[in-house]
Order: structure tokens, then sequence, then C-alpha cells
């Protein structure tokens, strides 16, 4: 029917109008993507009541066809846009782990100055990752590389008393030695 052409028509029109509203907005996170979702929903509506007539029940099909359109791009586009940001995240972390570990890995690290740079390293994390579930990313790291940072350089500072302990004992046993040489020369 005539009615039904022009309503596949508005919805066509619908569509193209929503893509095209929608990839001139600039998405880079869940909040800028509702906003170019609202502005590409307003322009796909207006075009396909600009351009749907007749009978309302098929308006109304054609309608419905026009928002599952759009919700079903508005799912697509959240799922990439969470992905990009988990991806971000990940090499975040990444790179947080790696200078915490050349941090780590020097011989004037202290556990103050591990903390404090776990501190910073948080921080920069906490103000620019956007990932869905950054927080839990944020724990896993600390409650594991954190943890194993701290773990090696308590095993270095152990080592190095244990050698620092042998040393002296070392000296015990020659100054004894040179005390009974003294003794033994009286």
């Amino acid at each position: 029917s005539v009615c039904e052409a022009e309503c596949r028509r508005a919805l066509e029109m619908g569509e193209a109008a929503y893509s095209r509203t929608f990839k001139a907005c600039k998405v880079e996170d869940e909040s800028s993507l509702e906003a170019a979702h609202q502005r590409a929903l307003a322009a796909a509506t207006k075009a396909f009541e600009e351009c749907a007539v007749g009978d309302k029940e098929v308006h109304r099909a054609y309608e419905e066809r026009l928002q599952q359109t759009v919700t079903r791009h508005l799912e697509q586009s959240r799922e990439r846009v969470r992905a990009e940001a988990t991806a971000r995240a990940l090499e975040l972390l990444a790179s947080m782990s790696a200078r915490l570990q050349q941090a780590a890995r020097l011989e004037t690290t202290t556990f103050e100055s591990l903390a404090q740079a776990v501190q910073r390293e948080a921080a920069q994390f906490k103000s620019s990752a956007q990932a869905h579930g950054r927080w839990e990313k944020l724990c896993d790291f600390l409650c594991s590389t954190a943890v194993e940072l701290f773990v090696d350089l308590s095993k270095r500072e152990a080592s190095s008393a244990q050698a620092e302990r042998h040393a002296l004992e070392t000296k015990v046993v020659a100054s004894e030695h040179s005390v009974r040489n003294v003794e033994s020369e009286m």
C-alpha cells in the first residue's frame, strides 16, 4: 500500500538522520554517548514524522521499528565505548605496573617511597580511567601487582639484613679471635 511504502521511506529517512547525526557527535565515554544518542534520536524522530503518512497503526509499527533500530545501535555503541574504555584502563594499569616495578627495583626504594609511588599511580588511574568496572580493575591491580612489589621489597630487605647480619657476625668472630690472640700474648 501507499501508506506502507511511505512509512518504509520514513523509516529509512529516520535511520539515515540518526546515523548522520550520531556520526557527527564526538563520543568518548558513556555520558557523551547518551547525549549523542538523544540528539540523533531527536533527528531520527523528526525525519520520520516529516515523511510518515497514513494509517496510525502502520505509522506506529514503523515508528517502533525505528525505535528498535536506534536502541540496537545505542547498545552496540555502548558495548564499543565500554570495550575501548576497558582497553585504555588495561593499558594504564600495564604502564602503572611497569613504572612501579622499575621504582621497586631501585636500591634506594623504601617501603614508604614505594607506598607513595603506588598512591600517586592509583590517583592518576582514578583521574584517567573511565572504564566500566574500573574500580574492580584497580582493586585487582592493587591486590596482586602492588602486593607482589611489597613482597619482593620485603624479601630484598630481608636478604640485605641477613647479609649485614652475616657481615657483623664475621666481624664479631674476627674480633673475638683478635682478643684471644692478644690475651694469649699477655
